[in-house]
Formats: structure tokens, sequence, C-alpha cells
């Protein structure tokens, strides 16, 4: 009986361990899950890509049209700049005489054309990178087609058409923004654009433009909002009050109104997108 008892036990272990390994042994191994890119942390912009933006804004600020008591003031300041230098050169140091670059219209056109060379030269170490990181191809050939007409607009003095080049320029660094780690929303630059693009149109007699311009940013601020949750309110608020102003000036058709509100709207963006990088 024990040697029976013992041999039973014995085939039980056997056909416990060949059902075991029958369906244990056909399992294969888990792979790892797949890492998902989407989580992946974004790389810091370049530096050429904020070179490139504070160098546009800065042409922009040279050009941009003033109400027309300050644009007279200027004008006359410039007339008389004008003046004295057909009445000759002006002495330097050590006795030296000096001239005066060359200006029409109260602008130094030898310095803004040194100003875009300096953006060709920024946007030549930017473009590469920014193709690199998924730049839609429409992108950069669009800010390609902006930079290029810099140059002729500077070579027959065309202050508007430079203006409006710099701006729609400017207009696709949000798009470059949004492809790196940034804490300030990209939409609030497109605000910036769409703002001035509402300041061009005005100055140049489209206030259909501009109407449409307006529709934009108000659109564009209530999806910005989504994204300033965590923001001071005083300055969202402000931001918020001033798109109306500057609507309401729009609406009255005033374009010395439209450019005041423009400025002060710009100011309290500013602030609000300064906060916003003191954060990081």
């Amino acid at each position: 009986m024990g040697m029976r008892r013992l041999g039973l036990i014995l085939a039980v272990v056997m056909l416990i361990a060949s059902i075991g390994s029958g369906v244990f042994g056909c399992r294969s191994p888990q792979s790892k899950p797949l890492p998902d890119r989407s989580q992946e942390e974004k790389e810091p912009p370049p530096r050429e890509l904020q070179q490139l933006q504070t160098s546009l804004e800065r042409l922009y600020e040279e050009l941009k049209p003033k109400p027309a008591a300050l644009a007279d003031e200027k004008q006359a300041k410039a007339g008389g700049e004008e003046t004295r230098r057909s009445e000759g050169e002006e002495t330097g140091e050590g006795g030296q005489r000096m001239e005066r670059p060359e200006t029409a219209g109260g602008i130094d056109w030898s310095r803004l054309h040194r100003q875009v060379e300096r953006i060709h030269m920024q946007w030549s170490g930017l473009e590469h990178k920014v193709i690199q990181s998924g730049a839609r191809p429409e992108d950069v050939a669009g800010i390609e087609r902006e930079l290029n007409d810099l140059p002729a607009r500077v070579s027959v003095e065309d202050r508007s058409g430079l203006r409006l080049a710099a701006n729609n320029a400017a207009g696709y660094l949000p798009d470059f923004l949004e492809l790196y780690a940034v804490r300030v929303p990209a939409d609030l630059l497109r605000l910036r654009y769409l703002a001035r693009d509402v300041v061009n149109r005005v100055d140049g007699g489209d206030w259909a433009g501009a109407d449409q311009d307006m529709v934009k940013m108000r659109e564009l601020w209530s999806r910005a909002l989504l994204q300033l949750k965590d923001a001071p309110r005083t300055l969202t608020e402000s931001v918020h009050f001033d798109i109306g102003d500057l609507e309401e000036a729009v609406n009255k058709r005033d374009r010395d109104l439209v450019l005041i509100k423009d400025e002060i709207f710009e100011k309290n963006l500013d602030s609000l997108v300064r906060r916003l990088e003191a954060e990081i």
C-alpha cells in the first residue's frame, strides 16, 4: 500500500508539472510599453529665436504710426535737424568736422538697413533649428517671404510697407515658439501681432480690415484666458478691458484714439508677459 500511495503521489506531481509547463511555458514575455512622446519635455527655444523677436520688435517701434499731434511735432523736429545739416557739418572731438547720418522724415534709413541685415543673419542661424524642431513648411516659407521684402522696403524708404512686413514676419514667431518649452502662451504674442495689424490697417484707412482683426482678437483672447487661470487677475482684467477699449475706438473710426488705446493695450500686455516670464 505504501508503494502504491507513493506512486500515486508522484504521478499527480508529474501531471501538475506537465500542465504548468504547457500553460505557462507558452506565455511570451510582456514587452515594455513604448514611451509616450507627447509627454516628453520640450527643449527651450533657441537663442536666435529670442534675438529675432527682439529685432523685429525694435524695427516696428521705429516705424509705428503716431497720433497726429506727436507726428507733427516729430516732423517739425526732423525738419529743424535737416536745416541744420544743410547749413554745414558739425564739429566733433578735436575740432574735426562730422556729418550726421542721412534721414528722411525723421528716420535714419541707413541704420534701419543695418537692422534688416542683422535680422537676416539671425534668421539664417534660426531657420534650420526650427525646421528640425518640426516647423511647418508653410510657416518657414511665409516668414522668409516677409523677411525678403524688408530690404526692398528700406531701399525705397517705404515706411508703411516696411512696418507691415516687419509685423507680418513677427506674426509667424508664435508658431515657432510653440515648438519649444515656453511659459508664456503663444496666443499672447499673436494678440500683439493682431493689435498692430489693427493699427496698420487703420493708418491705411482699411477700417473693414480692422473690424475683422478685432473679431479675431476677441476669439484669441477667449482662448488665451483658458491658459491664464493662474495669472494675476488684475493683469488679465486690464488686458481684457483694453481690448474692449481698442474695439470701441475702431468702431468710432477715430485714428488717433485707436493709436492711444493700442499703446495702452501693448503696455499692459507686456506687463502680463513679464509677470509670466518671471514665474519660470
